[in-house]
């Protein structure tokens, strides 16, 4: 007779990895393209009124995960970094790499989405002295309303 064993929690076996620079390039641009969806997605002009966002970020994911995973460890997020170096299914030691990547690929993220999205720069913004009304129904641009009795 068989006997069936019931799941137990123990502690994940710690994932082998490659080199620190094949993890460092993989999390790189994988989270510089989520980052990268994710800015399209959400802010810009041309996808307002869309209902498209859980499929494109999750297709993005999903690519990484496919693409990269017995690389990186398919972190793509430091808030999976943190929990997978918590319950021991990645080693501590990495964690620098997961860190410079969210950084570096967020940051590379917003360069290109300005760069690529010109109505979203902030210089092209108008000046607060030429806005007729920075906040509606305060009048002219500097002038202060008064509320005496």
């Amino acid at each position: 007779m068989r006997q069936r064993t019931l799941a137990r929690l123990e502690q994940a076996a710690t994932a082998v990895l490659c080199s620190d620079w094949k993890i460092l390039v993989g999390e790189l641009i994988f989270t510089l393209a989520l980052a990268y969806v994710v800015l399209n997605v959400m802010s810009a002009e041309a996808t307002e009124g869309n209902s498209f966002y859980g499929p494109a970020i999750g297709f993005t994911v999903a690519t990484g995960i496919f693409s990269v995973d017995r690389t990186t460890g398919r972190v793509f997020n430091l808030a999976v970094a943190l929990g997978s170096g918590v319950t021991g299914a990645l080693a501590w030691s990495h964690s620098w790499i997961y860190v410079l990547a969210g950084l570096v690929g967020g940051a590379g993220a917003a360069a290109l989405f300005t760069y690529l999205h010109p109505s979203r720069r902030e210089g092209e913004r108008p000046l607060l002295s030429q806005v007729d009304e920075p906040v509606p129904g305060t009048g002219p641009a500097g002038a202060m309303p008064r509320n005496l009795p």
